[in-house]
């Protein structure tokens, strides 16, 4: 009984600050100079200046996970635009991931320094951005070293609610 009440508890708190927030989920893909590209599905919260994003690779013999944190410094108007809004940002972050193998691990973790764009569009309800991030990271495993040339380029889409 005490289980199903804090659960209770639990669910209506996460509904209610739900409420409180407009929160944006959505995908991104992109390449890098100096590292490897995937995807990636990302989440904000509106009145936050933090953007999330976690991606994953799975291979017969692999598995890779990632995730970036990025603080937005700024995220001010370009020019209005008569569909919606067109603003850029620029922020810091930070970067870390795990990769798994058959006979292989490696971790790495990296500071990351990011400009963008992004475009609202149908009174904000939708979102498409791209964002070039400087990231030089260190690598500790099997794939160590240091790679001080690293610049990851993403676009993405993203879904306000």
């Amino acid at each position: 009984m005490k289980k199903r009440f804090l659960a209770l508890v639990g669910l209506l708190v996460v509904a209610g600050t739900a409420q409180l927030f407009a929160w944006g989920i959505g995908v991104q893909g992109g390449a890098s100079v100096g590292g490897a590209g995937g995807a990636a599905v990302t989440f904000k919260l509106d009145e936050s200046p933090l953007v999330f994003a976690v991606d994953a690779s799975f291979y017969s013999n692999y598995i890779g996970i990632g995730a970036t944190a990025d603080y937005w410094i700024q995220n001010p108007d370009i020019m209005p635009v008569s569909f919606g809004s067109w603003k850029w940002y620029y922020g810091v972050g930070l970067a870390a991931g795990v990769g798994l193998g058959d006979n292989y691990f490696n971790f790495s973790v990296a500071p990351r320094a990011l400009v963008g764009t992004n475009l609202f569009i149908m009174d904000n309800f939708l979102e498409f951005y791209t964002q070039l991030a400087y990231q030089p990271t260190l690598s500790i495993g099997d794939a160590g070293g240091f790679a001080l040339i690293n610049f990851p380029i993403v676009g993405g889409v993203r879904f306000w609610f």
